[in-house]
């Protein structure tokens, strides 16, 4: 079931294993988002640049080509942009307080569950 934001709602996933991005954006379709995918930070930003402005991020931190902190310390350089939710996504061994503070308003540890991926974007998204 949809839940009450999604229908209006643009996620961009970025995230570098191809598996997970496809099993992020069929879920977060089925769910009402609209979903933008991104396979490194740096596409992400670029994608941002070119005007793309989505309602939050799904960002996985540990990627070879424009990783999650650099994407985050960049994008919160752009006006527009510098309080864009972001939602950190991670196998390294962090916690909810160390997302914050990187400016994240979510935290998830992999492996992601989908009912607390989904109940973390509807927080962050309220």
């Amino acid at each position: 079931m949809a839940t009450p934001t999604a229908d209006r709602k643009t996620l961009l996933v970025v995230d570098d294993d191809e598996g997970t991005r496809d099993w992020l954006s069929v879920l977060l379709t089925r769910e009402g988002y609209a979903v933008a995918l991104a396979p490194n930070g740096d596409e992400a930003l670029r994608l941002l640049r070119s005007g793309f402005t989505p309602d939050l991020v799904v960002l996985d931190m540990v990627m070879p080509a424009g990783s999650g902190w650099q994407f985050l310390e960049q994008v919160r350089t752009i006006p527009h942009l510098a309080s864009l939710p972001v939602v950190m996504l991670t196998g390294a061994p962090l916690d909810r307080r160390s997302a914050e503070s990187y400016g994240c308003a979510g935290f998830l540890a992999k492996p992601i569950r989908k009912e607390s991926l989904l109940a973390e974007i509807y927080r962050c998204l309220r």
